[in-house]
């Protein structure tokens, strides 16, 4: 997540080379996988690195586990289920590993979902494994519970290991325990991979430790975001929206460099996957070496199908794709639909529109709206709406929410027909005026208001 104001001892949840010509002379097969998810269609972060080209010759293989060092994993999702291998739980000191704060979860997703089964969205790395490694309740987390996940994952086998978390260096330097700890895992040859969300140069870590892949965050023009860090010190980007798989699997777009490191790691396991004797050191050069440069930044964005290539891992004809599953049923972006909502609501006509509403919040407000199901796009813009979070709601219960510190908040969510609650949550009590546009089958009545 990305938050700021980090006090020493603590971290926040990061819901946070010029291209050579080798790079240059590299073209994707024009007939690449292009997977039967649904949310596949907005997933512009995977084709912009040239991930169905690579999925062409693999999309992952078991053996590769990919340690998630963050607020664990809820084991139910259909799309990463059969994916999770066992962890363990540094907060109650035991082996259940329930995400009681949803960050776990989003990464997983964005890593393992399973591809071109017709369900929610297409991970990374189909077919690797993850260990969730929980370290947090919620997306505040102790260091030395970092560096114990770190170490754990070491010892137990996971050649990548992600860290969902980030702290900035105050008084003497970054924290000794943690800095051991990733060394530690350099040394035995694992990659590491971190993001970072200040917003400015400052380092943070475990991004900014020797060894470490430190990841900023792209738009899709391999702009920096307003919220991603930068500076000398970042030689790695990755697309800084992703779509991502929540705790009540209704699967979204958010932003934030917490999805930024998962893409690097997503990309290493399918390197890994070609040729498991890869060390730490030449996936990272292959990376950097063949990045497409981005300003602000030592480095640039990655790009999955020029380092691999690089690295001699997709030369000959590729595998034939795996056989498609059956795409799973959803509403289709109608023009017009006229369904009932609620058991006690009349029939009610719903159209594509767009429309804002606007108003005023100071710590909490809550906008009803209903949809009438599929895709729908919201946009808040509002003074220091970085002070602010937006979720989706139903019944009370959070469906999917932004991540915080973004200049405007903005959210991609797929739903059912019904009634939610747009929830505007600040942390301050300031009065701001709100803009929030909707776009998607919206009530016809509500052009009216």
């Amino acid at each position: 997540m990305s938050e700021r104001g980090v006090s020493r001892g603590r971290v926040r949840a990061l819901v946070l080379a010029a291209l050579t010509a080798f790079a240059l002379a590299v073209c994707a097969p024009a007939d690449a996988l292009s997977p039967n998810d649904p949310g596949w269609e907005f997933q512009w972060a995977q084709k912009l690195m040239r991930l169905p080209a690579v999925w062409d010759y693999t999309t992952g293989d078991p053996s590769v586990v990919i340690a998630v060092v963050d607020t664990g994993v809820n084991p139910n999702i259909p799309d990463i289920r059969d994916a999770l291998v066992p962890g363990w739980d540094f907060t109650d000191g035991d082996a259940i590993l329930e995400d009681t704060f949803g960050h776990g979860t989003l990464v997983t997703s964005e890593l393992v979902a399973q591809g071109n089964n017709g369900l929610a969205i297409a991970g990374y790395c189909w077919s690797c494994k993850v260990m969730p490694i929980r370290v947090a309740r919620t997306g505040v987390a102790d260091e030395t519970l970092i560096a114990a996940g770190i170490r754990w994952a070491v010892d137990h086998g996971a050649r990548i290991i992600n860290v969902g978390f980030q702290i900035e260096a105050r008084g003497s330097g970054p924290n000794a325990v943690l800095g051991d700890a990733v060394r530690y895992a350099v040394e035995q040859g694992r990659i590491v991979v971190a993001g970072g969300n200040t917003g400015d140069d400052r380092l943070v870590y475990p991004a900014a430790f020797p060894g470490v892949l430190g990841v900023a965050g792209t738009d899709q023009r391999d702009a920096l975001y307003p919220w991603s860090a930068r500076g000398s010190w970042l030689n790695l980007a990755a697309p800084g929206c992703h779509m991502v798989i929540p705790p009540s699997n209704v699967y979204g777009e958010l932003c934030g460099t917490s999805f930024t490191a998962p893409a690097v790691s997503g990309i290493a396991a399918l390197a890994l996957s070609l040729r498991p004797s890869l060390t730490a050191a030449e996936i990272a050069g292959a990376l950097r070496s063949t990045a497409v440069p981005v300003a602000g930044i030592a480095g640039g964005r990655v790009d999955a199908f020029a380092a691999l290539s690089f690295l001699g891992l997709l030369s000959g004809p590729p595998p034939p794709p795996p056989p498609p599953v059956s795409r799973a049923k959803t509403q289709a972006p109608g023009t017009r639909v006229t369904a009932p909502v609620g058991s006690r609501t009349p029939a009610i006509h719903f159209s594509r529109q767009a429309h804002v509403l606007f108003g005023t919040v100071r710590h909490l407000r809550s906008i009803p709206i209903v949809v009438g199901g599929g895709r729908l796009d919201l946009r808040l813009a509002a003074r220091e709406a970085e002070e602010c979070v937006m979720s989706v709601a139903s019944r009370g219960r959070v469906l999917i929410g932004t991540l915080r510190g973004l200049d405007e908040l903005t959210m991609k969510v797929f739903l059912p027909r019904g009634h939610y609650t747009v929830e505007v949550s600040c942390s301050s009590q300031r009065r701001k005026d709100y803009a929030l546009a909707l776009t998607g089958l919206l009530p016809d009545e509500i052009r009216r208001r």
